[in-house]
């Protein structure tokens, strides 16, 4: 019988901890299990190929509803423009983007119409839920003007390719995509990574060289750029040692 071939490496004290604390393979534990060991040992799980990505990256997180909730331009005004952000991710395939905010109104209208229900308006669920979203559609226009302009992200594709090289975790809150263009590191997070990843599974990574002021990882396909991940460290200071060798 043929032996699968995986294409991760979990490091033996990975592995060992993971036995040793909660008596199951690397593999079976949770996100947060998983964060915590990365973590603590220093050790980093190689993974090119990105088998592990949807447990190390939580897709569910990717958005940052608070960021987008302070700004009225960010919540409303690229609706029309097909293109969605957080201001740490961007996407700009516009069925895709148009989809994540309806999710979102969707989710502040049913929220919001929950809350009047509980204080005792006589105002049926489903038409309350209906009328913040008309709300939200009149909200489009008015903010369009103000929306940031996303064309140095968009109107060109960047010449470096990226490659995924793993995992680390620096921080108990969330863990760390390296991405390798050969000549430098980015590092991005992993629930954004996995988000953008869940939306765009074929999508080909780049950036740009050592010493350009921009650093964002580009998704692209159909030699478009349909999304794009900010990064967090650019600098190549504490990545681990097994991305450098």
């Amino acid at each position: 019988m043929k032996q699968e071939t995986k294409g991760y490496l979990i490091p033996k004290e990975i592995a060992k901890m993971a036995g040793d604390l909660f008596g199951k393979i690397p593999e079976k534990l949770t996100t947060k299990q998983l964060n915590h060991l990365m973590k603590t040992t220093g050790k980093a799980i190689i993974d090119p190929t990105g088998e592990l990505l949807q447990k190390i990256g939580r897709a569910n997180r990717g958005i940052d509803k608070e960021k987008i909730d302070t700004g009225m331009a960010m919540k409303y005004g690229g609706y029309n423009k097909g293109i969605f952000t957080d201001s740490f991710i961007l996407i700009s395939d516009p069925e895709i983007a148009k989809a994540n905010y309806e999710k979102l109104w969707l989710d502040d209208a049913t929220k919001g119409a929950k809350k009047l229900v509980k204080e005792g308006t006589e105002i049926p669920l489903q038409e309350l839920i209906e009328t913040f979203r008309k709300c939200n559609l009149n909200s489009v226009k008015d903010n369009e003007k103000d929306f940031p302009d996303c064309g140095f992200i968009i109107n060109g594709i960047f010449k470096n390719k990226l490659k995924m090289r793993g995992y680390y975790a620096d921080r108990e809150d969330y863990n760390n995509v390296v991405l390798s263009t050969g000549r430098r590191f980015i590092v991005v997070n992993a629930d954004k990574f996995a988000f953008l990843k869940k939306h765009f599974p074929d999508a080909e990574l780049r950036s740009t060289d050592l010493g350009s002021n921009i650093s964002l990882a580009q998704f692209i396909q159909n030699d478009k750029v349909v999304g794009a991940v900010s990064p967090l460290n650019i600098e190549n200071k504490n990545i681990p040692s097994e991305f450098k060798n």
